[in-house]
């Protein structure tokens, strides 16, 4: 923090350091209005908007406000700056404090972009979105730096670039598909390795031996490259920074990126296991459609909630929406099987080999075997039944099982059949 003194003139409808007398110069040799960078919509210097703030604080208040200073080197900073008067019988003086707030201005901007990455995960947002995300995140922490995530291709073994936001077209095709090892550049030479690589110089480094050509016509003097490492410990990635200037990331540069690196793996992994869950959704619904057996889920009340092809062809129906509208109930032959069967299937967990009588929707008699068992909710309880249907190898040697009456009441849901 610094502190300097001004004697503001009696003048209050000046808004450039012209309304300025006597006024002291700074550690800089430069006096109150010469250090503030230009403001390019205004055409003036940035602090003459401030001039409001002095006139407040010449009244007796202590305004506290954000602007951007310029040091002795031409290099910008934001400050915070608190304007207190100083008492004079016969003056009008202010003290200005000027506190440097880069590293507070920094951490909002790491904070913000964090949240912007999370909300893009939690909304399931495309995966090249949430990694530009992260890449624009640090682009904006770590100025004058390019941002690239590669995803690695096991099966290849070489990384391929999944987001290169600011990188330069031909240096992402120079680099993409490189092979894995210690002298394809940085990022190659971390999967290797499985740890942090930082290239302070890429024209003296061997670890760029075979792309340093790419890095020279891209002006990429510095790269630094994490492993992204999922959950259970293997590489699916990197996350590489290049700068225009030779060094290594500083601390805190440092922690970013390893924390960035971190954040892209529960995105990648999460995609990953998503694509999986889908692929095996997939698979499990080509063989649903495509089995032979008839199968079905019922709830405890009754209701059909699910049934393949092979279900709604053996009852006759012409498609399983159709279906869903009938009662389970009012599909069995004889009205009591339903009850009887949701009682013992509660009581065992599970039937096997059960023979029934059903009704098809033309009201014809069918013979089927049964296997199903109950589904639980997370509390324990049978919230339903799932299981298959298939036709009775024994339909045609011997009569329905059970002794019942040989006719039973036409079901109100089949109004085709016949008696």
């Amino acid at each position: 923090m610094c502190s300097t003194w001004m004697r503001a003139s009696s003048s209050t409808s000046t808004r450039t350091p012209a309304g300025f007398q006597d006024e002291p110069r700074d550690a800089a040799g430069l006096r109150a209005g010469q250090n503030q960078p230009r403001d390019p919509g205004r055409r003036t210097p940035s602090f003459g908007v401030s001039r409001g703030y002095i006139e407040s604080a010449l009244a007796g208040a202590v305004p506290v406000f954000e602007w951007v200073h310029c040091d002795s080197s031409g290099q910008n900073f934001p400050c915070e700056v608190r304007f207190v008067r100083l008492p004079s019988s016969n003056r009008r003086l202010l003290r200005a404090s000027i506190i440097d707030i880069t590293e507070r201005k920094r951490a909002e901007a790491i904070a913000s972009g964090e949240r912007r990455v999370f909300e893009k995960i939690a909304a399931n947002a495309p995966l090249p979105a949430v990694l530009e995300a992260i890449c624009e995140l640090i682009e904006r922490a770590m100025p004058e730096s390019c941002c690239a995530v590669n995803l690695l291709e096991r099966d290849k073994q070489a990384l391929s670039f999944g987001v290169a936001p600011n990188l330069p077209r031909e240096f992402v095709q120079a680099m993409d598909y490189a092979p894995i090892g210690i002298r394809y550049g940085s990022c190659s030479a971390a999967v290797y390795l499985s740890r942090l690589v930082t290239v302070a110089d890429i024209e003296t480094d061997a670890l760029w031996e075979y792309r340093r050509e790419a890095a020279r016509q891209a002006a990429f003097r510095a790269a630094w490259s994490a492993p992204i490492v999922a959950s259970d410990g293997q590489v699916v990635g990197t996350f590489a920074v290049y700068r225009r200037v030779t060094g290594i990331p500083s601390s805190r540069d440092h922690e970013l990126m390893m924390r960035m690196a971190q954040i892209a793996g529960i995105a990648i992994e999460r995609r990953a296991a998503e694509d999986a869950l889908r692929e095996s959704e997939s698979k499990f619904r080509g063989l649903f459609e495509s089995v032979m057996e008839g199968v079905y889920q019922t709830s405890r009340d009754g209701r059909i909630l699910v049934a393949n092809p092979a279900f709604v062809n053996l009852l006759g129906y012409g498609s399983a929406e159709e279906l869903y509208q009938v009662p389970a109930g009012a599909l069995y032959w004889y009205p009591n099987d339903r009850e009887n069967f949701a009682r013992r299937a509660e009581i065992e967990g599970e039937l096997r080999n059960e023979e029934y009588v059903m009704r098809r929707k033309d009201g014809s008699m069918l013979v089927v075997v049964d296997n199903c068992r109950v589904v639980r909710d997370q509390n324990g309880r049978v919230c339903g039944f799932e299981g298959t249907l298939s036709t009775s190898p024994n339909a045609r040697k011997r009569k329905p099982p059970f002794s019942r009456p040989r006719s039973a009441p036409r079901s109100p849901y089949n109004r085709s059949a016949t008696r």
